[in-house]
């Protein structure tokens, strides 16, 4: 080093002198040997002990002591061990300064310090272990400032910069103490720090360890602050008016009066604060326990934990004020404060978080991860663990907006509303995935916003809100009094409200869309999926509802009290169970603003559909079966003035119930099977497939003055109807819109082969599957199926070989077993050979029949020609022809020759 030190002054000046006090060397006086001393001279200093004060005399000097522990520059209370004040360049190591007013003053000049110890100086001056003024400058390696004290309201006990510069590099201040800065202060200066710790250092007042103001720059790398406290504001670094940037920092345990435990950052929107640093077990009596920060921008990363603001107060991690605040890549976590627990912003600024982890932060009243005022964007990050006493567990979002792309909210709790989310007359953004798990609250477990009417609420392209618990109402979600509500896309799982909307409760909504919803396994006292009121325009359609419980009424959706057009359409409601309105139950709808159209109320214990107080009630074109009660049921309000119409009933514990008569044929209502693909009530909903088979009763059977995506009349259920969802779920390239007339079966659409008798129409072209020949008699009582010409209407008047009329006979006779329609008990066919005994001239030989071959000397007129044998022409010449002429004499002969002349047994036909 004592060639560096060397550099610093003119080549020029190259002598050498010693000092010792104890003799042997040029000086026993170090004030001597300075004064004897040219510019550029070094001055090497033996250990001992030499008092002061000490002036360079507006040399360029290097002073050289013989260590820390050996050399010791002192002078007296009042007094400055060394000054450097006249444009001068001085080098000083191994030495130590230590128990005068002040160690070290430098204006307007240049000192370097190596290996420099500055002790116990004490006094009422700015910078008792060093004062650098009037631009002078500061360099700092390897050096120690301990126990100096700027007393009454001075500051800087460590070192003083006032528009100068300074350069610390492997400096500890330790057990300083000063008004402001207890280790440093640094005003209208430029300061570089690396590898600086700042330890136990105390201030009066601002900057336990360091205080920056009136445009300074602080720029530090790998700064370690332990343990400094300020009786104000700022327990390590308070900031004011000043751009700071922090590199690799560490604040541990320190400790703010009133504001900013770790840093505090008070200063104009023209400044800018860079910080990255792990700050931890900070704590502020007020506001800021890791960090207050006030009119700046300020950005962010590291770690934020374990910091305390006070009880009364706000922002445990970090406290903003009218700030820009930029976190990216930041540990939030274990923070405590009265309102936001991990972060409080508010009064303006901005707060924008990316790739954060705020987890297990505590708020004893509202936010406990995050409490703003400010508009909010939150992205790729965690909202975990948090709790508040009050609203807003894991967020609370006040007056502002919140954008929240990407966010795993899991396992927050709330004392009162927003286990996961608040959001207070603010507009609310979900993006991406943003899974709402796990959280408790006694209102909107999951999320939780009330408006004062003109707010914005979007679930983006959907979220998952499941296993969420509110012990009042929402278990997934509580909306209330909001203008705008997208809830597209959403799945509520597993929720659990207490007395109202286990999924969600909803209310007072000027607009809701609630369209391709999963609301599954949620469980409330009313409306254990959904419990809705007050309802403005918009859809809730296309959505399964399925597995849910109420105690009470409404076990998959409760609507009540509508206060606009806001139809319900195309939903399938499987599986819930509730007394009243196990899947659907509509309450007080006078003018039929809330319509259930074109769903499946399936398998739901209890109920299908309920109706009541509404006489305005509007339900078309919708299955109701399988249902351990009844499939639709009113009160008799309802039941007087109510529209149920094309609807059908299946397999309930009644069809039709309550004050509700037996509608089937009434209206289009219809009693028939609709041969889902799958049913099974189990208390699941995950083996059903509502998709009607081919044969289904629900096909063509909806309001005929509606069509299909096919064109033809519209189907009942949650696939019919012009806005039903084209789809292909079979994957056998037909959609509904191409006919496919059951889109669970993949050998069903139009123009597949027709496999009959297989109960399903595989060509989609209607029709009994077993009537082959469609002639309207199914093969079990159509003898030939492959032929509409024979069946048991037919008329069987000819023997053709074909038994027209299935009576088993062909041609006209057949008795009492004859099918046909001729009706003589003379059409007898005894023999079976195809004549019935009115032309057969022997009904009792199947081998004796008009027509048939003569077969020559068996003694049978077969083709009833009345010749049999040699007497038939047919057989005169022929094998077995017994020619009269050769007759033989015998006994019987004379009976042989009349029979050759047709004598005997001859029978002529008429």
């Amino acid at each position: 080093m004592s060639l560096v030190f060397a550099l610093l002054v003119p080549l020029s000046s190259a002598a050498t002198i010693s000092v010792d006090a104890s003799g042997g060397a040029d000086h026993t006086s170090l004030s001597s040997a300075i004064t004897a001393a040219s510019s550029g001279d070094t001055i090497t200093i033996a250990a001992g002990t030499y008092t002061g004060p000490f002036d360079t005399g507006g040399k360029n000097l290097t002073l050289t002591g013989a260590g820390l522990a050996s050399t010791v520059l002192t002078a007296g209370a009042t007094q400055t061990v060394l000054t450097v004040d006249d444009g001068e360049r001085v080098a000083v190591s191994g030495v130590t300064l230590d128990g005068a007013l002040q160690g070290l003053e430098v204006r307007g000049s240049t000192v370097t310090l190596f290996s420099v110890h500055v002790t116990d100086h004490t006094g009422r001056t700015p910078g008792s272990g060093a004062g650098v003024y009037e631009g002078g400058s500061l360099t700092a390696t390897g050096c120690v400032f301990a126990r100096n004290e700027a007393s009454a309201s001075y500051s800087g006990g460590g070192i003083y910069v006032s528009d100068s510069t300074l350069t610390a590099t492997n400096v500890t201040f330790r057990d300083n103490a000063a008004g402001q800065g207890g280790a440093l202060y640094l005003d209208n200066s430029v300061a570089t720090l690396t590898d600086v710790n700042l330890d136990s250092n105390i201030a009066a007042s601002h900057g336990g360890g360091i205080r920056v103001r009136y445009d300074a720059a602080l720029t530090a790398t790998r700064l370690v602050a332990t343990d400094n406290t300020a009786a104000s504001r700022g327990g390590a670094i308070s900031g004011y008016q000043a751009d700071i940037q922090i590199i690799d920092g560490t604040f541990t345990g320190n400790r703010a009066g009133t504001a900013g435990g770790a840093l505090h950052l008070d200063q104009t929107s023209g400044t800018a604060a860079s910080v990255s640093a792990d700050i931890t077990d900070n704590h502020a009596d007020t506001t800021g326990g890791g960090i207050h920060a006030d009119t700046l921008a300020l950005s962010f990363s590291g770690t934020l934990s374990d910091n305390t603001a006070g009880d009364d107060s706000d922002g445990g991690g970090l406290y903003a004020i009218a700030a820009d605040i930029d976190l990216e890549e930041v540990e939030l976590t274990g923070n405590t404060a009265g309102n936001g627990g991990g972060i409080y912003s508010f009064y303006g600024g901005s707060l924008e978080l990316e790739a954060v982890d705020v987890s297990d932060n505590t708020a004893l009243v509202d936010g406990g991860g995050i409490y703003s005022e400010s508009p909010l964007l939150f992205a790729s990050s965690t909202l975990s663990g948090n709790v508040a006493a009050g609203d807003g567990g894991g967020l609370a979002i006040l007056d502002a907006s919140a954008t929240l792309t990407d966010v795993v909210v899991d396992g927050n709790t709330s004392g009162g509303a927003g286990g996961g989310i608040y959001a207070n007359d603010s507009d609310l953004y979900l993006v991406g995935s943003v899974p709402v798990r796990g959280c408790s609250a006694v209102y909107g477990a999951g999320v939780a916003v009330a408006g004062g009417g003109a707010e914005t609420v979007d679930f983006g392209a959907g979220q998952e809100i499941s296993g969420n618990l509110a012990s009042g109402e929402g278990g997934g979600v509580f909306l209330s009094n909001v203008l705008e509500v997208v809830l597209d896309g959403s799945q509520l799982l597993d929720n659990e409200g207490g007395v109202a909307g286990g999924g969600a409760r909803l209310a007072n909504l000027a607009s809701l869309s609630a369209l391709d919803l999963t609301v599954t396994g949620n469980v409330a006292e009313h409306g254990g999926g959904m419990h809705m009121s007050s309802i403005g325009s918009g859809e809730t359609a296309h959505s399964v509802v399925a597995g849910n419980t109420a105690s009470n009424a409404g076990g998959g959706i409760l609507v009540q009290n509508p206060a606009a057009y806001h139809p319900f359409h195309h939903l399938q409601l499987i599986e819930n169970a509730a007394p009243e309105g196990a899947g659907f139950y509509l309450f007080n709808d006078l003018g039929g603003l809330h319509p259930l159209e074109f769903s499946d109320t399936v398998a739901n214990t209890g109920p299908g559909v309920s109706l009541r107080q509404a006489p305005g009630a509007v339900v078309r074109n919708v299955s109701s079966s399988h249902n351990t009660a009844e499939g639709f049921e009113s009160d008799a309000t309802s039941a007087a003035t109510l529209e149920l119409a094309y609807c059908l009933a299946w397999d309930n514990g009644a069809d039709f119930g309550g004050a509700l008569p037996n509608l089937d044929g009434v209206d289009g209502n219809v009693v028939g099977d609709p041969d889902y693909a799958g049913v099974t009530p189990d208390g699941t909903a995950v083996n059903e497939l509502l998709i009607p088979g081919s044969n289904s009763a629900l096909r063509n059977a909806g309001d005929p003055a509606l069509r299909d995506l096919d064109g033809t009349v519209t189907d009942i259920g949650h696939l019919g109807g012009p806005d039903a969802r084209d789809q292909d779920y079979d994957a056998d390239g037909v959609a509904l819109s191409g006919g496919d007339c059951d889109d669970a079966e993949s050998a069903t659409y139009p123009g597949a082969t027709e496999i009959w008798y297989d109960g399903e129409d595989n060509d989609c072209l209607g029709g009994d599957d077993y009537d082959a020949d469609a002639d309207g008699y199914p093969a079990g009582e159509d003898c030939d199926d492959g032929s509409a010409s024979v069946n048991p209407g037919q008329a069987d008047t000819t023997t053709d070989g074909i038994d027209q009329d299935c009576d088993g006979v062909d041609g006209v006779g057949g008795g009492s077993g004859d099918g046909g329609d001729d009706g003589s008990s003379a059409d007898e066919d005894l023999d079976g050979d195809g004549y019935p005994q009115a032309e057969d001239c022997d009904d009792s030989d199947p081998g004796a029949f008009p027509g048939n071959v003569e077969s020559c000397g068996d003694g049978i007129d077969n083709d009833c020609d009345g010749f049999v044998d040699d007497y038939d022409n047919d057989c005169v010449g022929k094998a077995g022809d017994r020619a009269c002429s050769t007759a033989a004499a015998s006994p019987g002969s004379l009976l042989a020759l009349l029979a050759c002349f047709g004598l005997v047994g001859a029978r002529r036909r008429p």
